[in-house]
Order: C-alpha cells, then sequence, then structure tokens
C-alpha cells in the first residue's frame, strides 16, 4: 500500500501526491514553515456555501426572467445535485485506477481508494443524476458555451477551465456589486463557478454512453450489474463464464471480472478489471441528421448527371448503384437510407510508450458530401476497444453491440431530423470497411497477410514455412482466383463450429478464413464491402518499404542520402501541403503517412534523379506516376486503368530488379486496388487519412495516463455536445459572437454542385476553353485587399486575345474591354491558395503549370498544348461586355518558363526547365484562372544553378478527405 503522510497543520492524512500538492499550497518555503489554514473538510464546506449562495441568486434570476413568474422548487433541486468537488473526485477515481496488467491483478487483497463511495458509482455510469434546468439567459448560456468550445478546440485541461470560471466569477461578483445595472447585475450573479455547474448550466452530459465489462482473457463483455453476485449477505466479483472447446472438452475462462476497491469510510466496492466504452451508433447517426447543415445536402448525389466515365464520389462506384435496391426492394433509392463506413484502428494514447494501444471503431455518413463528410461533428466513434498485454486476435466481441444495431438499422428505426418535420422511419447498411491490414483482416474475418492464403480478395497461395517468409511474388493476375461472399460466409461458419480449438484453426488455415459477426448482416460482402487502404497500401507500404530497401542493399550510401537531403532542403517549397521530409537518412522509419504521400508524389523524383541508379530509378517512377493518378481529387476509368498498368508494371519489374523475398503483401494488393476504385470511386473517399488525423487528436487530451478509455469517451461527449455551438449561437441570434469564433468564410461549396467543380478542374486539363454555366466567383474567393489599375494599350490588346478564345462566337471591339481592373496579390480557388510575386509572402505558391498558348506566334488554342511553367506577376478582376451582358473573369498575369534544350532528360514525369530566363510577353501573357491546372515546387539543378526540376503538387479542393 502507498505511503500516507499527515500535514501537521489540519491533521489530514493525504496520499503522496496530494500530500505534495497539499504541501505546494500550504508550506512558506521563505520562512521554512506551514502557513495556518483549516482542514480540507473546512474548505469544502466554504465551496458549498459559495455554491448554496449561488444557486439562491440563480433561482432570483430564473424568477425574475420567466414570464409565468411561477417556479418548480424540483427543477432548482434536481439542478443544484452535486458539487464541483464531487466532480473533481470523480475524476480522481480515474486517476487511481491501475490498468496495467502484472501479477498484482491476481492479488486477493482489496485497493484503498481516497475517495468517496458514491462516486465509484457515477464514474461506472450505474448512478445518473436528472438535470434538468430551466432557461436562464440566453447571453449567459452562449459564453458559457463558447468557453467549453474553446476547451474542447484547443484541447484545455479541466483545471485550467476550472481556474478561469473561479476568476470570472470573482470578477463579475464585483461588477455585479459596484455597477448599478440589472441586467448586467442578474448576469454576474448567475455566472457558473464552477466547471461541474457550467455543465449543469447547459445540460451537458459527459457520460451518455455505455460501459461494459471486459474478460481480460478472452475478452468477452458482461454488464456492469452483472459482474458482482451476493451470498450470504457477502458480495462477492465474479469471474468470466465463458466456455471454449479444448481437446473436445468445454472449458471456463475463469478470468476475474473486477477487482475490489476500499474507499472513503472503509466502504468496499468493485470496479471492472477492463472497460469497454461504447456510444450508440443509432444515437450517433439521429445527432448528426440533426445537425441543420444536412438538411441542405441531404440529398444532393440525386441531382447528379449520370456519368459513366468519371469516378466523382462514391455515388459513382457499383456499390452505391448496386445498393439502389437490394433482393428486388428499394434502398437507397429511398429518400431514408443511409450508407455507412467504418473503420477500425488502434492508437497509442502514451508518447513514451508503445506497449500500450487503445483500438477506436469510426463510423461515417457515405450520403454526406465529401467536403462536410469527415467533419469531425459528423464523425460517430461508436465505441473505445481497452488496452491488452497483446491486441487481441478477435474482435467479435466489441463488433457484437454495433451489429445488433445494424441488424435493427437495417429494418428501419424511427428518428428526428432536421430536413422532416417529424419523426420518420430510416435505415442503414454497412456499405464499406477501411483500415489498415491487421484491423480489416480482424474485422471482416481473414486469415492474416502472413497466411498462406494471406489476401482477402483471391485465393492466390504464398509459398512459404513457418516461421519464414512468405513469397509473394508472381504477377500472373489471370490465374487468381477470386474469393466470394457465398464462399466465404461458409468457411467461416465451418470455423465457428469447429469441435475444437485446434479444429478451427486448421480449417482458418485451409481456408484463410476467421468467423465474423459482420457476416450475420445477411447483405454485408466481406470480399467488396472490405478496401484496400491506399494510405497504408501505397505510402505506409510500398514507398517505406522501397526507401528502407535501398538503404539495406546499399544502392543509397551516406554520401548519396546526404546529396539527397541536400536537394530537399534546398525546395522552398509550399507551407500547405504540410512538412518536407528532412534528415531522411536517420528519421524516414517514423515518417508520417502525409510525409511519404509528399515524398512519392512531389519530391522522390528530384530529389533521386542521377543519384539513384537508372533501372532502380526507371521503376520508380512507374509507381510515382500510378500514385499521382490516383491522387487526382476526381479520376476517369482511363486514369484508373493506367494506374492499375503501372503498378502492375511496377510489381513485374521489382521482382526482376530485386529478390523474390523482397516482394511485399502490398505489392499484391496494388493489383486489387482498381476494383476497390470502381467499387468506391475515387481514394479520397475511403483512404484513412482522416481516421489517422482524429487518432492524432487523442494525444493532445489531458488524462491522468491511467484508464484513459473512460477519460477519452468523456472528452470525446464533450467535444461532440460543442460541434453544435455554432447552432447555438445562430439560435440566439448571437452574429458577432459567431463571427469572432467562425469568421466570414465563404462557403464556395454552397454556391455549385459537385458537377459544377468537376466542370472547373476539367478546364485546366483540356485542349479548348470550355464555357462553364456558372459564375466563375463562385469558385474563386478574392481577398479584401486590392489596388485599382488601369491596363495600357499593350495589355489590353493581349486581353483582347484571351476574351476572342473564351468567347469564340461573341463579336467583340475595343470598346467592350474596359481598361480598369482591381488587381491582388493573391487569390484562393476551391480553397487552394495560388500566390504571386506581387506579394511576396506568397512567392513561393506562385509557380503555376497551365496549358494556355505556348508560342506566342501560333493561335492560342494549338492542338499540341501541354502543361508547362509559369510564375504568376499579378492577378486582376475584369469586366467586359460579351452580346450586351457585363461578365466579370479573373486573370493571372503570368510569365512563361523557358524551355530547355533537354526538357525530358529525366524522363516525362520530371521536366527541366530554366529557372530564371522568361519568355517575352505575349497574347498568352493573361491567363484565366480557369485554366490553371496546380501548382509545383522547384528543385534547383544544373552547375550554375540556373535550371529547375519541376516537381507537380496535386490539386487539393475543398471536398477533398486529405491528410
Amino acid at each position: 500500500m502507498p505511503k500516507r503522510k499527515k500535514c501537521p497543520i489540519c491533521h489530514e492524512d493525504f496520499p503522496q501526491r496530494s500530500f505534495y500538492r497539499h504541501y505546494a499550497s500550504y508550506f512558506d518555503i521563505n520562512t521554512n514553515s506551514w502557513i495556518d489554514h483549516g482542514s480540507e473538510a473546512d474548505e469544502s464546506s466554504e465551496r458549498e456555501e459559495s455554491e448554496q449562495r449561488f444557486k439562491n441568486l440563480l433561482a432570483d434570476v430564473a424568477k425574475a426572467t420567466d414570464p409565468s413568474g411561477v417556479q418548480e422548487e424540483a427543477c432548482l433541486s434536481d439542478f443544484t445535485t452535486g458539487s464541483p468537488t464531487e466532480d473533481d473526485a470523480a475524476e480522481e477515481s480515474d486517476q487511481s485506477l491501475d490498468n496495467e496488467e502484472d501479477d498484482d491483478d491476481d492479488d486477493d487483497e482489496p485497493e484503498h481508494w481516497d475517495i468517496p463511495a458514491n462516486l465509484l458509482d457515477d464514474d461506472l455510469g450505474i448512478s445518473v443524476h436528472p438535470t434538468p434546468l430551466k432557461t436562464i439567459n440566453g447571453f449567459l448560456f452562449c459564453v458559457v458555451y463558447a468557453i467549453l468550445y474553446l476547451q474542447a478546440v484547443h484541447h484545455i485541461s479541466d483545471n485550467g477551465v476550472e481556474y478561469l470560471l473561479r476568476f470570472l466569477f470573482k470578477i463579475f461578483q464585483i461588477f455585479g456589486a459596484n455597477v448599478n445595472n440589472q441586467l448586467l447585475s442578474e448576469f454576474c450573479i448567475a455566472f457558473p463557478p464552477s466547471l461541474y455547474l457550467a455543465r449543469k448550466l447547459l445540460k451537458l452530459d459527459r457520460d451518455d454512453f455505455k460501459r461494459y465489462t471486459v474478460c481480460p482473457s478472452c475478452h468477452t463483455l458482461y454488464d456492469i450489474f452483472d459482474c458482482v453476485v451476493e451470498k450470504n449477505g457477502v458480495r462477492y466479483g465474479k469471474q468470466c463464464q465463458t466456455e471454449v472447446k479444448v481437446r473436445g472438452k468445454f472449458v471456463k475462462c475463469n478470468s476475474p471480472l473486477v477487482k475490489q476497491v476500499i474507499c472513503k469510510g472503509n466502504v468496499r466496492k468493485f470496479y471492472p478489471m477492463k472497460v469497454y466504452c461504447y456510444n450508440s451508433l443509432i444515437s450517433g447517426i439521429e445527432k448528426v441528421l440533426k445537425r441543420k447543415e444536412i438538411k441542405e445536402v441531404w440529398q444532393h448525389w440525386r441531382d447528379w448527371e449520370t456519368e459513366t466515365e468519371l469516378l466523382r464520389d462514391v455515388y459513382d462506384g457499383r456499390v452505391w448503384k448496386n445498393f439502389m435496391s437490394f433482393n428486388g426492394v428499394p434502398f437507397l433509392s429511398e429518400f431514408t437510407s443511409i450508407g455507412l463506413m467504418m473503420n477500425i484502428d488502434w492508437f497509442q494514447p502514451f508518447k513514451n510508450r508503445n506497449d500500450y494501444s487503445v483500438g477506436v471503431i469510426y463510423f461515417v455518413l457515405l450520403n454526406l458530401p465529401r467536403n462536410i463528410r469527415f467533419r469531425s461533428e459528423n464523425v460517430i466513434i461508436a465505441g473505445l476497444i481497452p488496452a491488452f498485454k497483446k491486441e487481441p486476435h478477435s474482435i467479435n466481441s466489441f463488433l457484437n453491440p454495433i451489429v445488433e444495431e445494424l441488424q435493427v438499422l437495417w429494418k428501419g428505426v424511427r428518428m428526428e431530423s432536421s430536413f422532416l418535420n417529424c419523426a420518420s422511419v430510416f435505415r442503414a447498411a454497412l456499405l464499406c470497411v477501411s483500415c489498415d491490414i491487421p484491423a480489416a483482416r480482424k474485422c471482416c474475418g481473414f486469415k492474416s497477410h502472413a497466411g498462406r492464403l494471406g489476401c482477402h480478395k483471391c485465393f492466390k497461395v504464398f509459398p512459404g514455412d513457418f516461421g519464414e517468409k512468405r513469397d509473394y511474388s508472381g504477377f500472373d493476375r489471370q490465374n487468381w482466383k477470386p474469393r466470394s461472399k457465398s464462399l466465404h460466409n461458409l468457411y467461416a461458419r465451418k470455423v465457428k463450429n469447429a469441435n475444437s480449438k485446434a479444429q478451427a484453426d486448421k480449417l482458418s488455415r485451409d481456408y484463410g478464413t476467421y468467423y465474423s459477426v459482420l457476416i450475420e448482416l445477411d447483405y454485408f460482402d466481406a470480399i467488396q464491402f472490405c478496401v484496400i487502404d491506399p494510405m497504408h497500401n501505397l505510402f505506409l507500404g510500398t514507398a517505406k518499404k522501397m526507401f528502407k530497401l535501398w538503404v539495406e542493399k546499399g544502392i543509397l550510401s551516406s554520401v548519396k542520402l546526404d546529396k539527397v537531403e541536400e536537394r530537399l532542403a534546398s525546395i522552398n517549397s509550399l507551407t500547405d501541403i504540410g512538412r518536407i521530409p528532412t534528415h531522411i537518412s536517420g528519421n524516414y522509419g517514423v515518417f508520417s503517412a502525409a510525409e511519404w504521400k509528399n515524398w512519392t508524389t512531389i519530391f522522390s523524383l528530384y530529389a533521386l534523379c542521377g543519384i539513384l541508379p537508372e533501372k532502380d530509378y526507371k521503376c520508380w517512377e512507374k509507381f510515382v506516376l500510378a500514385c499521382r493518378l490516383l491522387c487526382k481529387p476526381f479520376v476517369s476509368v482511363t486514369d484508373v486503368q493506367k494506374a492499375d498498368l503501372l503498378l502492375l508494371d511496377f510489381c513485374k519489374t521489382f521482382e526482376k530488379i530485386y529478390s523474390l523475398k523482397d516482394v511485399t503483401c502490398n505489392m499484391h494488393l496494388h493489383n486489387h486496388l482498381k476494383d476497390c476504385l470502381f467499387d468506391f470511386g475515387p481514394i479520397h473517399v475511403f483512404w484513412c487519412f482522416s481516421f489517422e488525423r482524429f487518432n492524432g487528436v487523442f494525444g493532445f487530451f489531458h488524462t491522468n495516463n491511467k484508464a484513459v478509455e473512460i477519460q477519452f469517451m468523456r472528452k470525446i461527449m464533450t467535444a461532440k455536445f460543442c460541434d453544435s455551438f455554432r447552432d447555438v449561437l445562430q439560435f440566439h441570434n448571437e452574429a458577432g459572437l459567431s463571427d469572432i469564433f467562425f469568421g466570414q468564410t465563404q462557403q464556395l461549396q454552397s454556391m455549385c454542385q459537385i458537377t459544377d467543380v468537376i466542370q472547373f478542374l476539367k478546364a485546366s486539363e483540356s485542349v479548348s476553353f470550355p464555357s462553364l454555366s456558372i459564375d466563375v466567383l463562385n469558385f474563386v474567393s478574392l481577398p479584401k485587399v486590392f489596388k485599382i489599375v488601369a491596363l495600357d494599350q499593350e495589355d489590353i490588346v493581349f486581353l483582347m486575345a484571351s476574351y476572342r478564345t473564351m468567347f469564340p462566337f461573341a463579336l467583340l471591339n475595343v470598346d467592350d474591354i474596359g481598361e480598369i481592373v482591381k488587381k491582388f496579390g493573391y487569390v484562393t480557388i476551391l480553397g487552394e491558395n495560388f500566390g504571386s510575386r506581387h506579394l511576396h509572402r506568397k512567392l513561393r505558391s506562385s509557380d503555376i503549370l497551365a496549358c494556355w498558348n505556348t508560342d506566342p506566334g501560333e493561335n492560342i488554342d494549338h492542338p499540341t498544348m501541354d502543361l508547362r511553367p509559369c510564375r504568376v506577376d499579378f492577378y486582376f478582376s475584369h469586366t467586359a461586355k460579351i452580346q450586351g451582358n457585363c461578365v466579370t473573369n479573373i486573370f493571372a498575369k503570368v510569365s512563361w518558363y523557358k524551355e530547355f534544350s533537354e526538357r525530358y532528360k529525366y524522363g516525362n514525369a520530371l521536366q527541366m526547365w530554366h529557372c530564371d530566363k522568361f519568355e517575352a510577353n505575349g497574347q498568352n501573357c493573361f491567363l484565366p484562372v480557369q485554366k490553371i491546372h496546380s501548382r509545383f515546387s522547384k528543385g534547383i539543378t544544373g552547375e550554375s544553378k540556373d535550371l529547375m526540376c519541376v516537381c507537380p503538387i496535386p490539386r487539393r479542393i475543398l471536398s477533398d478527405n486529405d491528410e
């Protein structure tokens, strides 16, 4: 037991850590003596007295603001239940949990916890106090809401907010006593002095989730109330009663489910060994449906034009189209049907420990547009799986509550929404599971990738004995037998119904299949719905493997790595694309997925050209080109087929250059990516960048590093509650506060359909200039700072040539082209900043690729044009009269870089241009922003540093689910 220490002044016993805090508060190090102070009980009584005064004043304010003048005593008494010290003590109960699995767990001796016994019940959700509250004051409500919103957004600790509330309460007390204003006095009186009362005021229930006791051995779930039994007046903790077949006999698990703890007053309680926090999926879906912004976008995809050659979103995929009806019964064609995507992942909540991993289960609604689908307020966190010594081989026990709700949702559940006047019956189906390889296999019931049948898409056999690395080589795809839903379900049930564990293991090895509870969903196709995550497959998989292989085989020596780092350091790249990989020779093992993506698609070809051997460089170039095609915001069927052939060629070249044992499972899965794209649309729909970002957010949560699952779920519930802050401000008409927190950003996506965005982006890739049916200002945001300038006569002539190309059938003359323009230093196109030389701080984003009259001597619309680099000098808006109508367009004044004689020295994927020489101004110097293809980073090269390698940056738009 931990040693306890006694204060010589107040004579109270403290645990060692609490004594240090008490010592810091009441011991004067200058005089080396204790400060006179009362006991903790005296301080607690003072706080209770202060809170009681607050509640009495709160009741007076409620009476003053109640139009009927009638107050219910019951409501006030419910509101005053509890105290801030109780809430703090509940947090301390979490801090005293020991979540590490060691030999002490088997000790029968109870633990001593220095907390009241009733708080332990509250911590487990056994006792929930109702918190009804009368509406007091809209402005007070918004102010308190804003404080909790800032806490959630900026990850401020509870202690920090507690101190802030106490400080503000004292300040407001002074104001209320010295200012003769009734409204201000009422506000100062009603302001909550503690975080506990602030949550009460907002009716914030952080414990609105289910807790299950988890067996630490077999991971069976139990209800909290079923873990303790009473015999002869004595309460005992239960043991796990799950039976497992061992050698034909049923053997019980018998692992303890709870541990006994002793609270203050020698009260004995039981606390679970492991806790699984589960948030109702149905409740989470209903909260999303009730959001106001969902009303306008719920049926956005139904207005899309049918597109057979372009994959824009999940709605163009085969799965969504096939589920318009299921077995002849309409499903997604109905107004109230929902398609869901699930992700399961494990993350490490502690920075300095890699032996403690917590699992998290996410859901998103595929019905929502891409620009809001992965916002935190629209992502449902359904469960937090506790940490074990080893990650569980099967997660069926944790998926059981989810499957039960999914079965109910498939039949239909009555829920409220923002777009229907009354509660309606909604149906939902799980259509996509996107995880990394280990989580996907556990979730959908497949053998590990290290197994003989290690692919979840086909029955290709990977030879290799036990303890040896499997041979994943061989890319004769026509000989790969595909898996099917019927066979998978049949094999899975055979494994489940095996007579013994040994037989089940043998069947799973023979079939490459385990039993997953998800197959109990009649519609669920584990083969098709379990996608290959491109983030793990391409960037954290093959890109990382290739670099590691080059280093291990000595292809990249230390001298060559120094050259690579020197080139990377010389790139003056954009700040909004993420970090450039630095110190790659020693840090490549810990690079994030976003860094590997940037390395692959942007920087690697420049950094490796002339350093990597030609055969290795050509092999890597194929992989880079495939990734660039797949990372486009929208991909055509032709793009997918090209990328598939490039990946196939890359895999075949790889096994020729390197040994067969170097081929990985990810390279085999590259050849199944094409089917995933045809099933679900572009990779932005189902890659895991957004989910990984949410995993990273957990690292900012303040916890006591013990029993973090409950603390995480409470903070998640608080964050979900605060996500509706914008709606609260709108409801109370607090427009000024809304501008402070959310600004007045222009939501371009609300002004135009996604089909219009695609049409806008296509203009940059086409040779001709397509006519857009929507105003260009709906795609482009202009800064508030500008200059009004006049064009000279030469500029007007050049601008006239551009207008004639843009509007070839319009009869234009000089009188229709005005000479006054608004000049800007940068513009924002679909959420992406494009800078210019005119504004120095935006200089790095002033280099762009465009397709607009490469030869001033030829026609502007020459059919052999290609993408060429240029530098933007400035942007301007101009209004011209076209066929009697005033039309406003945005142009970029550009200077085109001169072409180098050996432009394709390192291949088509990495072009070389002069970096300090420009072509003479001509009629192509005024570029419509519609023709801007993308930005690029330039890598300076050449003996005299007068050449540059062009590194294109993939386009990112508002609707991207990017990293």
